[in-house]
């Protein structure tokens, strides 16, 4: 139950620290970052797999395997962005979740830079704050 408010309000929260400025270098770091943990991952897996080698001495029969073809670029790129951010939190779509969270802090971050007169009333980040803290309890007490 707590699992996508709780990565709402803690995104959220944590985008409100940044910068645009900020924003972008952090953006290159994660994309940086990503790139280098799954080539570590997939040499991992292709070591520990060629070392242990599963499967192994194991025969199948009486059955036909059935594959699907795999998504194209397009439609793996155009499913991380939901046509319904409710609707994609409410199914537990957590990727498009996190998609559109990122992109809403992002343009909060941006209207704020760009009006500073709003940051000196209490905002929506400080209820997202407050949100944040308040499903931790709630995650706690589940």
């Amino acid at each position: 139950m707590p699992v996508v408010p709780i990565i709402i309000f803690t995104l959220l929260t944590g985008i409100r620290q940044l910068s645009p400025a900020k924003l972008r270098q952090i953006g290159g770091a994660t994309v940086g970052l990503y790139a280098v943990t799954t080539t570590l991952a997939g040499v991992i897996g292709l070591a520990v797999a060629n070392l242990l080698q599963p499967g192994r001495g194991v025969s199948f029969t009486g059955g036909e395997a059935q594959s699907q073809a795999p998504p194209s670029l397009t439609e793996v790129i155009l499913g991380i962005v939901p046509s319904n951010p409710v609707a994609a939190m409410a199914d537990g779509n957590l990727l498009a979740t996190v998609f559109f969270v990122i992109v809403f802090g992002i343009a909060l971050t941006y209207v704020r830079s760009q009006q500073p007169e709003l940051s000196d009333r209490v905002g929506v980040f400080n209820a997202f704050e407050i949100g944040d803290k308040a499903m931790f309890v709630v995650s706690v007490a589940c």
